[in-house]
């Protein structure tokens, strides 16, 4: 299943007017409407992109997610979690400075999330990503605790957004191989 998040997309709502908690509702919104429409023993995964990659994280406070893949993941401060997100984004150079820092996983919500996350982890990283730069990803890598758990992909040359078709079939094909692990678990013989 895939959702727009509020005031993106389809969706309705002015994005200026949302916060970083706001997003993180809906991506447990749709969480919820989905396992309402599956089988109760149906386990869920999660992937997202950028924005999506930190809100898919976050998820994993509030609901069981059994494994998560996140392309070019970006990372926000804690501080101004309840604030319009759009707002804090334009306002400062600070937040790409931010972005420069090394962070562990008690420095930060969303690392910590992914310390504690037990699940299977994917993360693609564009090598030519001009938005969130290769220390945002180091400290996304550097969060999982259990590196038997995590497969960590460069796509070479490639920018921040999938810029083409070429780009795009790469990261399908990144994304599906990697899920295809998650489809081949043996359910108990029926007695």
């Amino acid at each position: 299943m895939t959702y727009d998040m509020r005031g993106n997309g389809g969706s309705e709502g002015n994005l200026a007017e949302f916060s970083r908690a706001d997003f993180i509702a809906d991506a447990a919104t749709a969480y919820d409407y989905l396992k309402s429409k599956v089988s109760p023993d149906t386990v869920i995964g999660v992937a997202g992109s950028s924005f999506g990659s930190y809100t898919a994280v976050l998820l994993t406070e509030q609901r069981p997610v059994v494994c998560m893949s996140l392309r070019v993941p970006a990372s926000y401060p804690d501080e101004g979690l309840n604030e319009p997100q759009e707002a804090q984004r334009t306002a400062s150079n600070d937040f790409a400075e931010w972005r420069k820092q090394k962070l562990g996983p008690n420095d930060n919500r969303a690392f910590k999330a992914l310390h504690d996350f037990r699940g299977k982890v994917q993360i693609i990283e564009a090598g030519a990503d001009e938005m969130v730069c290769h220390q945002v990803t180091e400290n996304y890598v550097n969060a999982v605790a259990n590196r038997q758990q995590l497969e960590y992909v460069v796509m070479q040359n490639a920018p921040h957004r999938l810029a083409n078709q070429e780009l795009a079939a790469e990261y399908e094909t990144l994304l599906t191989n990697w899920a295809k692990q998650f489809l081949t678990v043996k359910r108990p013989a029926k007695i």
